[in-house]
């Protein structure tokens, strides 16, 4: 059974992965769009975990934990993508 929670936080956010690795950051627009995303999904995870655990509620303190978990995933996943985005993009010579 969903509560009023997940509709009010919805599900983990759709993600975005634009590079934003180090040596490409001024390649890069629109980089943080990812990052917020996966800080969302880390925050409204927390929260839910929170209320879950207050109101006794072990499906919505779950569904916090997991959304909190997606969302940390993500965050290593860009960066991840940006390191690898910002070293080719140094091998290749396109961040001079």
């Amino acid at each position: 059974m969903r509560d009023s929670l997940s509709g009010q936080f919805g599900a983990p956010a759709e993600r975005r992965t634009p590079p934003s690795g180090r040596l490409a950051s001024h390649l890069m627009e629109g980089a943080d769009m990812a990052d917020s995303d996966s800080k969302f999904d880390q925050v409204a995870g927390k929260l839910k975990e929170t209320v879950g655990k207050v109101t006794g509620d072990k499906e919505t303190e779950t569904e916090g934990r997991l959304q909190n978990a997606d969302g940390q995933v993500a965050e290593k996943v860009d960066d991840a993508k940006a390191t690898l985005k910002g070293v080719a993009d140094h091998l290749s010579g396109k961040d001079e």
